[in-house]
Protein backbone atom coordinates (compact mmCIF):
# COMPACT_ATOMS: atom_id res chain seq x y z
CA UNK A 1 0.00 0.00 0.00
CA UNK A 2 2.71 2.46 0.70
CA UNK A 3 4.59 2.01 -2.54
CA UNK A 4 1.36 2.88 -4.45
CA UNK A 5 0.82 6.20 -1.84
CA UNK A 6 4.07 6.48 -3.41
CA UNK A 7 3.62 6.35 -6.79
CA UNK A 8 0.47 8.18 -6.92
CA UNK A 9 1.91 11.57 -5.01
CA UNK A 10 5.11 11.15 -7.67
CA UNK A 11 2.54 11.21 -10.38
CA UNK A 12 0.68 14.22 -8.44
CA UNK A 13 3.64 16.32 -8.39
CA UNK A 14 4.93 14.86 -11.78
CA UNK A 15 1.50 16.62 -12.99
CA UNK A 16 1.60 19.98 -11.11
CA UNK A 17 5.33 20.18 -11.78
CA UNK A 18 4.82 20.16 -15.63
CA UNK A 19 1.68 22.74 -15.29
CA UNK A 20 3.69 25.11 -13.63
CA UNK A 21 6.62 24.49 -15.97
CA UNK A 22 4.42 25.32 -18.90
CA UNK A 23 2.96 28.14 -17.33
CA UNK A 24 6.21 29.76 -16.93
CA UNK A 25 7.53 28.91 -20.64
CA UNK A 26 4.68 30.49 -22.15
CA UNK A 27 4.87 33.57 -19.59
CA UNK A 28 8.70 34.06 -20.30
CA UNK A 29 8.16 33.98 -24.33
CA UNK A 30 5.51 35.99 -23.77
CA UNK A 31 8.13 38.82 -22.04
CA UNK A 32 10.34 37.98 -24.87
CA UNK A 33 7.58 39.06 -27.52
CA UNK A 34 8.10 42.92 -28.79
CA UNK A 35 6.08 44.81 -31.55
CA UNK A 36 7.63 44.33 -34.73
CA UNK A 37 6.56 46.57 -38.18
CA UNK A 38 6.94 44.73 -41.07
CA UNK A 39 7.02 47.33 -43.74
CA UNK A 40 5.81 45.09 -47.47
CA UNK A 41 5.66 48.13 -49.48
CA UNK A 42 3.12 49.28 -51.89
CA UNK A 43 -0.45 47.73 -51.21
CA UNK A 44 -1.04 45.13 -53.91
CA UNK A 45 -4.50 45.21 -53.63
CA UNK A 46 -7.14 47.14 -53.42
CA UNK A 47 -8.94 45.15 -50.94
CA UNK A 48 -7.93 45.60 -47.49
CA UNK A 49 -9.08 42.41 -46.24
CA UNK A 50 -7.28 40.71 -49.06
CA UNK A 51 -4.71 42.80 -47.48
CA UNK A 52 -5.19 41.60 -43.91
CA UNK A 53 -5.37 38.27 -45.42
CA UNK A 54 -2.10 37.69 -46.46
CA UNK A 55 -0.54 39.29 -43.60
CA UNK A 56 -1.85 36.20 -41.87
CA UNK A 57 -0.76 33.89 -44.25
CA UNK A 58 2.80 35.76 -44.28
CA UNK A 59 2.74 35.60 -40.64
CA UNK A 60 1.99 32.02 -40.00
CA UNK A 61 4.59 30.46 -41.89
CA UNK A 62 6.61 31.70 -39.12
CA UNK A 63 4.04 31.69 -36.17
CA UNK A 64 3.25 27.94 -37.51
CA UNK A 65 -0.47 28.41 -37.46
CA UNK A 66 -3.34 31.38 -38.69
CA UNK A 67 -4.65 31.27 -34.94
CA UNK A 68 -0.96 31.94 -33.48
CA UNK A 69 -0.84 34.74 -36.77
CA UNK A 70 -4.11 36.82 -35.38
CA UNK A 71 -2.55 36.29 -31.34
CA UNK A 72 0.38 37.98 -32.36
CA UNK A 73 -0.59 40.61 -34.73
CA UNK A 74 -1.40 44.42 -33.28
CA UNK A 75 -2.35 46.08 -36.48
CA UNK A 76 -2.50 45.20 -40.52
CA UNK A 77 -1.33 48.44 -42.43
CA UNK A 78 -3.36 48.32 -45.82
CA UNK A 79 -3.46 51.93 -46.78
CA UNK A 80 -0.66 53.86 -48.24
CA UNK A 81 1.52 51.09 -47.92
CA UNK A 82 1.03 47.30 -47.04
CA UNK A 83 2.74 45.80 -43.65
CA UNK A 84 1.70 45.11 -40.34
CA UNK A 85 2.63 45.18 -36.70
CA UNK A 86 2.97 42.19 -34.51
CA UNK A 87 3.98 40.78 -31.42
CA UNK A 88 7.32 38.62 -32.41
CA UNK A 89 10.97 37.33 -30.63
CA UNK A 90 13.84 38.14 -32.12
CA UNK A 91 14.09 35.10 -33.93
CA UNK A 92 10.76 34.82 -35.21
CA UNK A 93 11.44 38.81 -36.37
CA UNK A 94 14.45 37.65 -38.29
CA UNK A 95 12.66 34.66 -39.83
CA UNK A 96 10.10 36.64 -41.11
CA UNK A 97 12.92 39.19 -42.49
CA UNK A 98 14.64 35.88 -44.34
CA UNK A 99 11.39 35.71 -45.97
CA UNK A 100 10.52 39.37 -47.27
CA UNK A 101 14.13 39.50 -48.15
Amino acid sequence: MGKSHFIAAFVSFYALFSMFSCKSMAEADDQNRKVHIVYLGETQHEDSKLTTETHHELLATVLGSKEKSWESMVYSYRHGFSGFAAKLTNSQAQKLAGKIY
